[in-house]
């Protein structure tokens, strides 16, 4: 069933990288990369890989994945608020941080109004 399904696939490969995320991210890595060769427009897919690479110390392709992922989902809260850990962590440009964190805290206000209405 998975050899003909390509989104059957891509729905696999992206549950069983969130699953790795818990136990081994290089696994992770190698399952996402393998969800996003199925649907490389994924959001989901990516911020999984952005993730991965965070937690594996791996800035630079962590950055390069949130990137992506906020490029098919810029009103995503998570992409921003792990954008903001990521330049945190690898010591960069702090002016890029407040900018994350501003976009964050402007998406979770306007998410919060959205749930009390």
């Amino acid at each position: 069933m998975l050899k003909q399904n390509p989104e059957c696939r891509f729905e696999f490969y992206l549950r069983l990288g969130y699953f790795y995320l818990t136990v081994d991210n290089e696994k992770s890595v190698a399952v996402l990369t393998r969800a996003l060769a199925e649907n490389k427009k994924s959001p989901l897919g990516w911020i999984g890989l952005g993730k991965a690479y965070y937690y594996m110390a791996n800035y630079d392709k962590s950055k390069t994945a949130l990137n992506q992922a906020n490029v098919y989902d810029p009103n995503n809260p998570e992409i921003w608020a792990y954008l903001a850990l990521n330049l945190l962590k690898s010591k960069t440009d702090i002016n890029m941080v407040n900018q994350c964190l501003k976009e964050l805290f402007k998406l979770d206000i306007k998410e919060e109004k959205d749930r009390l209405i």
